[in-house]
């Protein structure tokens, strides 16, 4: 079998090889969604994506596998480190069982340990996590997060087995959010442009944060503002026109898993503010129940510093045989050195802003 590989860079027939491999693969990818995630980055650093070419060769290629690792700025321990998320991977049918996966992951990692990437992590589903837990030297951080609200009854009971007949008695009932709060003083505003209010209140959060992604504007801009077809929204809490944010939460809305989901991808506040944490969750799942949500998703840790939020407004800790889809969580250092702290998952802050499918 022939071997051989090239790395993406920004060539409109890299990319367009790229594309059409997903494309064949039933796993379809825009240009723009590909150039967006891989090529106009948040960070100024060249893209760890390779293209095995094991059934064609540089002039006449035919892709047998891709692994694809992502790179941005995190930090960890309170410093500023690049590290990386494993993000599009696949292997064509016909070259599956050659051992490709493990191949390219391995010539992905060795460079990205050599161009100072600290570590790798990422979301396995049950279909990979196998490969990434058991051959390619990832620990386990498991379970993910996941926190759930609901909000049609229906939609729920529907998807419990022993109680899955009797949903259509359930029909139309909806549990309404608690009531919204706000004390004198504080102004909300809906979709709040970013600015210098926003990084001093997430430097202000980070701080109990051992590892997280380092979620500055620049970051916030490129995730949540400029991603290809996706649309996101955000409510924040001000002291005073014109004053400090004291809690900002980042949501969205899609019709997914058989109905429509309101997912939170971030919930920020200052410390000492979680009564303005609630409050301004509250209002934002008042909003997605007007906007006919049926469940309310999210990803946070007990040990998280909004945790306290989510559960004064109802979000509880979703049953992992409940979930919709089945994922894990975990992660492989480059270095012995940051092992312990990327391993353990008491350090970790994610939400599904960590998530490369909402």
């Amino acid at each position: 079998m022939n071997s051989s590989y090239i790395w993406l860079s920004g060539s409109a027939g890299q990319l367009d090889l790229f594309k059409s491999f997903f494309d064949k693969n039933g796993s379809p990818r825009s240009s723009e969604y590909l150039r967006w995630q891989y090529l106009d980055g948040n960070q100024s650093v060249s893209p760890l994506v390779v293209l095995g070419l094991d059934g064609g060769s540089l002039d006449n290629p035919d892709v047998s596998c891709i692994y694809a690792l992502f790179q941005n700025e995190f930090l960890c321990s309170g410093s500023a480190i690049l590290g990386s998320q494993s993000l599009d991977t696949m292997t064509a049918p016909k070259f599956r069982g050659k051992g490709l996966f493990n191949k390219y992951a391995s010539i992905v990692y060795e460079k990205a340990a050599n161009e100072g990437v600290s570590f790798v992590y990422g979301f396995p589903n049950g279909n990979s996590a196998h490969g990434f837990f058991n051959k390619l030297g990832w620990q386990k951080l498991d379970p993910v997060p996941f926190l759930v609200r609901p909000i049609s009854v229906s939609y729920l009971i529907d998807r419990l087995p022993v109680l899955k007949r009797f949903s259509s008695l359930f029909d139309g009932l909806r549990i309404r959010s608690r009531p919204f709060d706000l004390d004198e003083g504080y102004v909300l505003k809906d979709n709040f442009v970013l600015d210098h209010r926003y990084e001093e209140l997430w430097e202000g959060f980070r701080q109990s944060i051992g590892v997280a992604l380092n979620r500055n504007v620049s970051y916030m801009k490129w995730r949540l503002f400029s991603k290809p077809g996706e649309v996101y929204s955000n409510a924040a809490i001000f002291d005073g026109e014109g004053g400090d944010l004291r809690a900002i939460c980042f949501f969205t809305q899609k019709q997914k898993h058989g109905g429509s989901v309101g997912y939170i991808m971030d919930l920020m506040y200052g410390d000492g503010f979680v009564r303005e944490g609630e409050a301004l969750l509250n209002y934002v799942v008042d909003k997605l129940y007007r906007a006919n949500c049926d469940i309310l998703l999210a990803w946070c840790f007990d040990h998280s510093p909004s945790y306290e939020a989510y559960r004064r407004c109802g979000f509880l800790a979703f049953p992992e045989r409940l979930r919709p889809i089945e994922l894990h969580f975990g992660v492989r250092a480059f270095s012995k050195e940051i092992e312990p702290v990327v391993a353990n998952r008491k350090n970790w802050y994610i939400s599904y802003l960590d998530s490369d499918t909402v």
